[in-house]
């Protein structure tokens, strides 16, 4: 975007949403907050940008529900004011700063329909035009066709709907394939350059690929809409999708109920073990899947994987012969030792590892996404940042069980699976994490 001409500013407040007003509800003040700051006079400007034209705001994941939270106080000016947290914040200096609004971009937005993201569920968007884009394999971070609802609650005339094909959540980050279609959405819109409305209003060209109707995030039309207040909309046979659709609020998403006061412990208690489906193409391209036995000890400093045959573990490679059964102890003193069981080897790897700790996601400042169910089983989603972004979902009994652990390193999952049935609190027995003979050595 920044090679087409526009000058792009950020915040660096508000980094993850413990952080932010009303845990992450009041991000959009930043948005309008940047705003504010560059048509203060104070700040001397004109010279680098244009400051008598609109402001286009665009964001990814929160960042997304921001923006339309931004451009939802620009159209309605009663939004949020019942909001007692919020209302109060929403200075004259702010109001006027979102009537400088001309286009807003969503990237993989979080459910507007959903109280557990946003303060209220809906949002009005009547008349800022706004571009909704997500991707056909971002089905793990944002709830399954959440952005197409997002879409449907918008009433501004003038309006996209992008589904990327083949796209994960991280697209925006990794593979940046909108980028046209959104600067010149933001030009058209924001800037006013009438030459961007043939971009807009055609087919995407080839290097942007559209999901097909029937595709995850695709329920009812083909992947990609333009609809605008002059224009017939592309294609024409989706038209009728561009009238804001109903649906029942409630029954859109399980996420409804009260966030738990704090993340769980890793795996709910300091003591368990598991067995553990693994998916893990980002890793290990030739023995993607495989099972693993997973024993923890917190108390005793120690944790042990059981890695089965056909395994594809980064820490085994190097060590053990190709999908041979190898186990993984990161042991009480600090090292971790690499086991090839059928030969009886023993490597000690040359880095320190360290056992995953049981208070990662509280230390981490994870957020709560909402409940969702996940094979058969109705789960808390949270997600914390870290050198990847980091999904964990545990059962809601209040035992917070673990059920699924997941990342993607770039666009390639890294998925853990718990086999509920096999999973057993407590001690899982102290002769697991000694050393063995043939390790002390190593």
């Amino acid at each position: 975007v920044i090679a087409t001409d526009f000058q792009v500013a950020t915040y660096e407040s508000c980094w993850v949403d413990s952080s932010c007003e009303a845990k992450g509800k009041g991000d959009f003040l930043e948005v309008l907050k940047v705003i504010d700051w560059f048509f203060d006079d104070a700040h001397k400007i004109e010279d680098k940008v244009d400051t008598g034209a609109k402001v286009a705001i665009a964001g990814h994941s929160s960042g997304a529900r921001a923006v339309l939270m931004a451009a939802a106080v620009k159209d309605v000016p009663t939004y949020l004011q019942d909001d007692k947290d919020l209302a109060p914040l929403l200075t004259e200096k702010l109001l006027a700063a979102a009537q400088r609004i001309g286009a807003s971009v969503a990237n993989h937005p979080d459910q507007m329909y959903d109280p557990v993201y946003v303060p209220q569920a809906g949002y009005g968007i009547t008349e800022t035009p706004t571009m909704v884009i997500t991707g056909s394999h971002d089905v793990l971070i944002e709830e399954e066709n959440s952005a197409w609802k997002d879409f449907g609650m918008l009433s501004t005339p003038d309006k996209v709907f992008l589904n990327i094909k083949g796209a994960t959540h991280n697209e925006p980050i990794q593979g940046h394939r909108a980028s046209p279609l959104v600067s010149a959405f933001a030009k058209l819109y924001a800037l006013g350059e009438e030459g961007q409305r043939d971009v807009v209003f055609s087919t995407p060209p080839e290097s942007i690929p559209v999901a097909e109707k029937g595709d995850k995030n695709s329920p009812e039309a083909y992947g990609y809409l333009a609809c605008g207040s002059d224009e017939d909309a592309v294609p024409l046979e989706s038209a009728n999708f561009c009238a804001p659709f109903d649906f029942p609020m409630k029954s859109l998403s399980t996420a409804a109920r009260a966030a738990p006061e704090q993340p769980p412990l890793w795996g709910g208690s300091q003591q368990w073990s598991c067995h553990v489906k693994m998916t893990n193409p980002a890793d290990s391209e030739s023995h993607p899947q495989w099972e693993f036995d997973y024993f923890y000890d917190e108390i005793l400093g120690a944790e042990l994987y059981k890695h089965g045959e056909g395994q594809g573990d980064e820490i085994c490679q190097g060590a053990v012969d190709e999908a041979k059964e190898c186990w993984v102890l990161n042991a009480a003193d600090g090292n971790a030792y690499v086991r090839e069981i059928e030969a009886g080897t023993c490597c000690k790897y040359p880095m320190h590892l360290g056992m995953i700790k049981s208070d990662w996601l509280i230390n981490s400042n994870a957020t709560f996404a909402g409940t969702e169910e996940i094979s058969g089983v109705e789960t808390n989603h949270w997600v914390a940042a870290g050198q990847y972004t980091n999904n964990y979902a545990c059962t809601i009994d209040g035992g917070d069980e673990p059920v699924r652990f997941w990342e993607y390193k770039g666009e390639l999952l890294k998925q853990w699976d718990f086999d509920l049935n096999s999973f057993a609190a407590g001690p899982p027995g102290d002769d697991l994490f000694e050393i063995p003979e043939e390790c002390k050595h190593a």
